[in-house]
């Protein structure tokens, strides 16, 4: 052969070997596609994926937490709404309001997870936690859907995941509200933007306003999202043209329609401060300041954490020095607004009106409850406070010391961590809770009453009875510690003094259920059976809902004689509250003690379906077994009820079970 035909040979060989690997390197197209895709999507997103994480990271002790007595007994342990999610239960969660608030969706995700979970408190964080991430993310989504600059929403986003003053609404169950309204409400931005951005397409409108109605249902401070989305259309256009005044129209109705409805369901919620007699209107002014102030400081400098801010105390009719402090700050902040250069002062602009906006409906413009501030108000309002921090930073960086300023950046971001890692502790239970409140605020008196009511709850009555007599020392016109001490008193079998304490929160809040219910059960303790029932009629009369009065009011009718008219109040508790034990005891009692043994069964094994781990519950189920001859289910009972504790047990097995 010759060298030219060898060589051609070799050639062809190379040439297929070449054909050969390039087959091998793409036999798959589609995985390969598959995975530059992938590979592409974790470059183009890692920095929002790595804050992500963080937020994940810092937060995961929350769900060790456990329920705290404040608010979560209300929305979770003793909300009749969530015991069920039957036709009727869902038209009650959509059609009434409960514990001065109308939050439908919010409720729903509570009879949801209540349905799955009943009360372990786990799933409950996780969600919170989960929506908080949600909400990470489409912070994220909104500020990159406004800004060029890709570093501003990532910095916006860092901020919002991490900031301390946004653990009460992440940490705090009964704050579920919060990060579930914050969902809808950015969502609703977002599609806004599209809106405009898209030729105004209305679909997105549409979808918008949805999202809108969504996040009222949540919680009704959604009713300022017609003012942001005007403020966008400014922001982004530069103008507000007369279409986007007329659609805004029919958000500001449903505005108007909420804010109506929250008014409403919250007129009884004024709180135990009395704000117009507290204080003059020179007075009132310098509050709305100081709220102002007070939120913009602790988003810079995160200090004094408190589930609890009070009102001030006035001494010599002046209020604390910071309080004069606060307008001369405002003044200064819009001052500087306004003399800044032009493309930073439509930044400062849109961020500082986003802020004052979604803030406005908290400020004591119209005073309710017992804070003047709340660190949870301020979940949606930094949003635009980390937006204008994060425009700064980045022209800060163009023109000073970038690595001095990054290592300020990132050193405030520790602080910031680790602040947030301890505030994410102090919710782990009540007691933990209130003594940090207390030791931010000495003189809050709430503090003391619930801390006390937290220490009751496991017994500790010697402390918590200490802590009552302070939050009355501190404020003698404050109904509810005198109304607990008054239990304790009762424990103790100091029936007068207990119906002292009752009388006492009475005649200090003439519409105090729980005191005219314990008053009444104090009084059927001392045989004053008339007395008895007209405190529960009032207790039924203020509150319609209120199970332990018709059970109670039941008891006194049972007592009396009048056992038909028994059965009424306890099948209406029932009515209310299909696992409220204690009105099946109290039927299945009636019938033992008429003899009717088949009658007082079905209600006892209600009452151990419902309460699993009560041993009297057992103890009497297998009485009434016994009753009805069969013994083997009695000594089965019996020996349960004495596992669970209950000592007597033992001398019916002794009797009945060799």
């Amino acid at each position: 052969m010759k060298t030219k035909d060898k060589k051609q040979i070799k050639k062809g060989l190379s040439n297929s070997e070449k054909l050969n690997k390039a087959r091998k390197v793409y036999t798959n197209p589609q995985n390969a596609n598959k995975q530059n895709t992938f590979s592409t999507f974790i470059k183009k997103n890692i920095w929002i994926i790595l804050i992500l994480i963080l937020t994940v990271l810092i937060y995961l002790n929350a769900i060790k937490n456990g329920f705290v007595n404040w608010d979560d007994n209300n929305y979770i342990h003793n909300n009749p709404y969530i015991k069920g999610l039957s036709i009727s239960n869902l038209k009650d969660i959509f059609t009434k309001s409960y514990f001065a608030n109308y939050h439908p969706l919010t409720t729903l995700t509570y009879a949801i997870e209540y349905s799955l979970f009943k009360l372990n408190p786990l799933p409950y964080h996780f969600f919170n936690i989960s929506l908080h991430l949600i909400n990470t993310l489409l912070v994220f989504l909104f500020i990159k859907n406004i800004t060029k600059r890709v570093e501003v929403p990532l910095i916006t986003t860092l901020l919002f995941a991490v900031h301390p003053m946004h653990v009460e609404s992440v940490a705090w169950i009964a704050e579920r509200k919060d990060v579930l309204y914050t969902m809808f409400f950015l969502l609703s931005l977002i599609y806004y933007i599209k809106y405009q951005k898209d030729n105004k397409n209305i679909k997105y409108l549409i979808i918008t306003f949805i999202l809108f109605v969504a996040s009222l249902m949540s919680k009704s401070a959604a009713v300022t999202l017609p003012l942001i989305i005007l403020l966008l259309s400014y922001y982004i256009n530069k103008r507000i043209i007369i279409k986007d005044w007329l659609y805004s129209i029919p958000f500001f109705i449903l505005s108007l329609i909420f804010g109506f409805i929250a008014i409403r369901t919250q007129k009884d919620a004024i709180g135990s401060v009395n704000v117009n007699e507290m204080y003059n209107i020179y007075q009132r002014v310098l509050l709305v300041c100081f709220a102002l102030y007070f939120y913009i400081i602790r988003f810079i400098v995160p200090y004094g954490f408190s589930a609890i801010h009070p009102y001030p105390f006035t001494e010599n009719m002046s209020l604390p020095t910071e309080y004069y402090f606060a307008p001369i700050l405002l003044i200064v902040l819009i001052f500087i607004i306004f003399i800044s250069k032009k493309e930073l002062k439509s930044i400062l602009l849109f961020g500082f009106v986003f802020f004052i906006i979604t803030i406005s409906l908290i400020i004591q413009l119209m005073p309710f409850g017992d804070a003047i501030v709340s660190e949870r108000y301020t979940y949606i309002p930094y949003i635009g406070l980390s937006f204008i921090t994060a425009n700064i930073i980045i022209l800060l960086l163009k023109k000073n010391n970038r690595i001095l300023l990054i290592f300020l950046s990132v050193s405030y971001l520790l602080f910031l961590t680790i602040s947030t890692i301890e505030q994410i502790k102090i919710w782990n239970n009540s007691e933990i809770l209130w003594t940090k409140s207390i030791a931010s605020n000495p003189k809050s008196y709430i503090s003391y009453y619930s801390r006390g009511a937290a220490r009751s709850e496991v017994g500790n009555y010697k402390d918590a009875y200490d802590d009552y007599n302070t939050a009355i020392s501190i404020n003698p016109k404050y109904a509810l510690p005198y109304n607990n001490r008054g239990l304790i008193k009762l424990k103790n079998n100091d029936i007068n003094g207990a119906i002292e304490d009752y009388c006492k929160a009475i005649s200090l809040d003439s519409k105090y259920a729980n005191a005219y219910n314990n008053r009444g059960h104090a009084l059927a303790l001392s045989g004053k059976m008339d007395e008895a029932y007209n405190d529960f009629n009032k207790a039924i009369q203020i509150d319609s809902n209120y199970v332990d009065a018709y059970s109670n009011r039941g008891n006194v009718l049972r007592l009396t004689g009048k056992l038909d008219e028994a059965l009424v109040d306890y099948n209406k508790a029932i009515q209310i509250n299909s696992n409220y034990y204690n009105a099946y005891e109290n039927i299945a009692s009636l019938y033992y003690n008429k003899g009717e043994y088949k009658q007082a069964l079905k209600y006892y094994e209600k009452v151990v379906e419902i309460v699993p781990e009560y041993a009297h519950g057992y103890y009497n189920l297998a009485s009434t077994k016994n009753n009805l001859n069969d013994l083997n289910g009695a000594c089965s009972d019996w020996h349960t009820a004495l596992k669970l504790g209950d000592e007597s047990a033992m001398q019916m097995i002794q009797m009945h079970c060799h």
